[in-house]
This record gives C-alpha cells, structure tokens and sequence, in this order.
C-alpha cells in the first residue's frame, strides 16, 4: 500500500504485486505526475511494457495511455530513462520478445485486458523452456484460468 497525505484529504492506494507499487512510487516523483495519473499507467500497461517503452524511446507506446499527451511522455522518458535501464536489463529480449507480443496479442483477441494478458504471459514464460507462442498462449490460459 501506499498513502498520500495532503492538506484537505488522505488517499490509501493498494498493489497486487510489488513491482507495481515500485513502480508507482517512481511515478509519481515525476514532475507533472500525480497518484492519479500514476494508477492510469499502471492500469493500462504492465510494469516491462512500461520500462521497454521508456527505454526505446516509444512516445506511441506511451501516449496511448489516456492522460498521458506528448510532453508527458517525453517527461516520463527523460526523468525514468536511468532507473528502467536496470530493470529492462532483467527483460526478455529478441525472439522472447516477439513471443511475448504474439501472445499477449492473442490473449487480448480473447477478450483479456492487456495488463491481465501481459502479466500472465510474463509469469507463464520462465517455466517453458523454449516455448512456441502456441505454448506460451496455452501455459497463460492455464495461469489466468487459476486466478478466476
């Protein structure tokens, strides 16, 4: 959890996983980003996707996300740049990658949002040892299948 403390009122906000609030708790040291806005962020895209978009760059990515125009999203990757390098670094990349788009595309054409669908194709990923995107589709289904 996380509270913020102003003058008029106090707003209690709570995370599922760790790296969520992480990455709120970084959001909302931006300039121009509020408790608010950060929930919008967190609500619309995963934690990598996010940190993959600040480091290459992708202002489309980015505003997508409702609240978020063009100079916020430049803000976001100036001012996070540094910090989500670390955390791109631990990401899957190359063939990986594509996987994990293919699949998340996919779920999302199931009628899953694209946070529920990322975070399941995420977790999914390390237990297969070289997954086809069938494999990775299936392995997320079982995943979102357990958390109803």
């Amino acid at each position: 959890t996380h509270m913020v403390v102003r003058d008029d009122n106090i707003q209690l906000y709570g995370f599922s996983r760790p790296r969520e609030r992480e990455l709120f708790t970084i959001l909302i040291g931006v300039t121009g980003i509020g408790p608010q806005t950060a929930m919008n962020i967190l609500s619309r895209i995963s934690f990598e996707d996010f940190a993959i978009a600040i480091v290459t760059d992708d202002e489309k990515t980015l505003t997508r996300i409702p609240g978020i125009g063009p100079k916020s999203a430049k803000r976001l990757i100036l001012e996070l740049k540094d910090a989500m390098k670390k955390c791109a670094a631990t990401l899957p990349d190359g063939r990986d990658r594509a996987l994990v788009c293919d699949a998340v595309s996919a779920l999302v054409s199931l009628g899953f949002s694209e946070r529920e669908a990322g975070e399941a194709v995420d977790a999914a990923l390390p237990s297969l040892p070289d997954p086809t995107v069938q494999d990775l589709i299936r392995a997320s289904l079982t995943r979102l299948r357990e958390q109803v």
